[in-house]
């Protein structure tokens, strides 16, 4: 409960907070998985989708860097500068390539619940200053005009409907993005 509290679910009436009941349900791993992994196997077994490149230093695509790197700087805001940020927020990019090469950002969608005392342009205009601008300048990547930001900050309760919902849209256009770079890789060779 306790590490609850320190990601930021501190009011009990959005239903999720430090006070909510944690139930903890572990049981012994099923006899049919372990029979394959207990001998030197990687202990269990997990669904990955993705790809290594040389795009970024971190080996991974633009889209997927970007998309971490907003929603850690909403994150560090939340505790930082923009006390009125709530926990849970989320993060799309879309990347527009042309020969193997990212040239432009078309669209940056940032999701993260808010206070109710803050207006809702305030809020955008403290992300896209404060998050997309440094971070498009740390990447050396052109500033993107405030019309291809979307904010999505309607969502007051931080709970598994709500992030459900986001996390599928967010997967589907990182899908998206990188089949449009792996299309844009193919047309290259081609």
């Amino acid at each position: 409960q306790k590490v609850v509290v320190d990601l930021g679910y501190t009011i009990p009436e959005l239903n999720f907070s430090g006070d909510s009941p944690v139930d903890i349900l572990i049981h012994q791993q099923s006899k049919d998985i372990a029979m394959g992994v207990d001998n030197d196997g990687a202990g269990d077994q997990g669904m990955m989708f993705g790809y290594a490149c040389n795009e970024t230093k971190q080996l991974m695509p633009l889209p997927i860097v970007l998309s971490h790197e907003f929603a850690k700087g909403m994150d560090e805001l939340q505790f930082g500068k923009l006390k009125y940020l709530r926990p849970d927020g989320k993060s799309e990019v879309s990347v527009k390539y042309k020969n193997q090469k990212a040239t432009g950002i078309e669209q940056i969608v940032l999701a993260k619940p808010l206070s109710p005392i803050i207006k809702l342009e305030d809020a955008k205009n403290d992300l896209y200053k404060l998050v997309i601008l440094p971070i498009l300048e740390k990447y050396n990547l052109e500033k993107i005009d405030f019309s291809k930001f979307i904010f999505i900050h309607n969502f007051l309760y931080c709970n598994k409907v709500n992030s459900t919902f986001i996390k599928c849209r967010q997967l589907y256009f990182s899908i998206k993005s990188i089949s449009q770079h792996i299309r844009s890789s193919l047309e290259y060779f081609y």
